[in-house]
């Protein structure tokens, strides 16, 4: 999938990966929300790129752990960070929400 798709497109799931990072840890209403809802909103924007940020870290560390990078072009390893990157935001967003 990550080979297949193009730089706009994945520039759009790492937008996407931030919005519904944001979505889930400030949006939705689940328990303790009320003291993460409180802070500013360019505060709560940072949080939500800072985990993604260290979820695209995780992407990266998995994927050359398993050796994907092996062979592979440097634009490549991008665009499957990238696409790792979502359900590993969505993962970071939701132990934060539980936490």
């Amino acid at each position: 999938m990550a080979a297949h798709a193009g730089w706009w497109r994945l520039l759009g799931m790492a937008a996407v990966s931030v919005s519904a990072t944001y979505l889930a840890l400030y949006e939705l209403g689940f328990r303790g929300q009320s003291g993460r809802a409180s802070l500013r909103v360019r505060h709560r924007v940072g949080e939500a790129f800072l985990v993604y940020v260290l979820c695209l870290a995780v992407a990266a560390v998995l994927l050359a752990g398993y050796g994907q990078f092996q062979g592979q072009p440097i634009d490549l390893w991008m665009q499957e960070i990238v696409v790792l990157g979502f359900p590993a935001a969505m993962g970071g967003a939701a132990a934060q929400v539980v936490l």
